[in-house]
């Protein structure tokens, strides 16, 4: 991790890194989420963005960042690239205006 944070900061490039999450069993009985590669891993990202489904759409959640608040965004991928989902009247999801055609769903393209 330090050597891409060194490569990063050298060439004014941004590094995207991926850990998945796993559960944990608690001794409650519940479970915990927790990142795969370990606490030490996680805590040597800047900004954490959780890639996740809900209601069948993408959203894109910040959980850590110094710079901005947590928050959520739905989004969809197009032929266009990564596009907002706007929803019509009657709550249909589609692609913002400028997205390519498609939403990406069971294209394979995963979050």
């Amino acid at each position: 991790t330090n050597r891409l944070m060194s490569l990063a900061t050298a060439n004014g490039l941004a590094v995207v890194t991926v850990n998945q999450v796993t559960v944990k069993p608690q001794p409650d009985g519940t479970a915990q989420l927790v990142p795969a590669l370990g606490e030490s891993y996680a805590h040597a990202c800047t900004t954490r963005v959780i890639l996740s489904w809900e209601d069948d759409v993408r959203t894109a959640y910040l959980y850590k960042s110094p710079r901005l608040p947590q928050g959520r965004a739905r989004y969809t991928i197009t032929e266009g690239g990564v596009r907002d989902v706007q929803r019509d009247a009657r709550g249909t999801k589609r692609a913002a205006p400028g997205g390519g055609a498609g939403d990406g769903a069971g294209a394979g393209a995963g979050a």
